[in-house]
């Protein structure tokens, strides 16, 4: 099987999985604390097969894996009961796996870290963020790590246009997460001595 053909199977069975795990989860059209658990324990079992992609060297696959969870974990914080708090402990084990990735020496400079980047600012646009930044920022600033000076830029530019939208939003904490992402790709992009010179005059 090709690398290509193994993406698009593993999606699609992923896709598959998380599809299922929704339905038994639903109840009467909503989505209750039982329901929400069985959900993020099916989440959770993607991420370790992920985890497994990781040790395999299959980064962009599994990088695409935890991107998917993250964005139908988002989903579920606005419609299930996250009483139990489940969706936090799925995305802290989605971000500590993306972290994981794109800090890996192995693809730094690679064309798979450009896939992996590329796809992060892709999936990080998702309209599930829509009333989740959190979840949005926390893809981007594991992405930012694999910032290169060829395509910096385009991180800048997703991060303007989620500030643009949530600038008028009382209670929001896109200033912060903005300064956090800028810092992590200015440190691989420019170093460490330029990333603290912003992080003093920004944070």
């Amino acid at each position: 099987m090709s690398k290509s053909e193994k993406y698009k199977t593993t999606m699609s069975e992923t896709r598959a999985k998380i599809a299922d795990a929704k339905r038994r989860g639903t109840k009467q059209g909503s989505i209750g604390y039982y329901g929400c658990i069985d959900i993020c324990n099916t989440f959770m079992e993607i991420l370790n097969e992920a985890e497994k992609f990781v040790y395999e060297g299959e980064y962009f696959l599994a990088f695409s894996m935890i991107t998917l969870v993250v964005m139908n974990n988002a989903k579920l914080a606005s419609k299930g009961d996250n009483s139990s708090g489940c969706v936090n402990d799925v995305q802290w084990q989605a971000e500590e796996l993306m972290e994981k990735i794109c800090n890996s020496e192995e693809i730094k400079g690679t064309a798979e870290a450009s896939e992996i980047f590329s796809q992060a600012l892709n999936d990080s646009q998702n309209t599930a963020f829509d009333d989740w930044e959190d979840f949005s920022y926390s893809i981007l600033i594991s992405a930012a790590n694999l910032s290169t000076k060829e395509n910096v830029l385009k991180l800048y530019g997703i991060l303007d246009e989620i500030v643009d939208k949530r600038k008028n939003q009382k209670y929001s904490t896109y200033k912060e997460w903005n300064c956090l992402v800028r810092i992590k790709a200015i440190r691989a992009v420019d170093g460490t001595c330029a990333a603290e010179e912003y992080a003093n005059k920004n944070l």
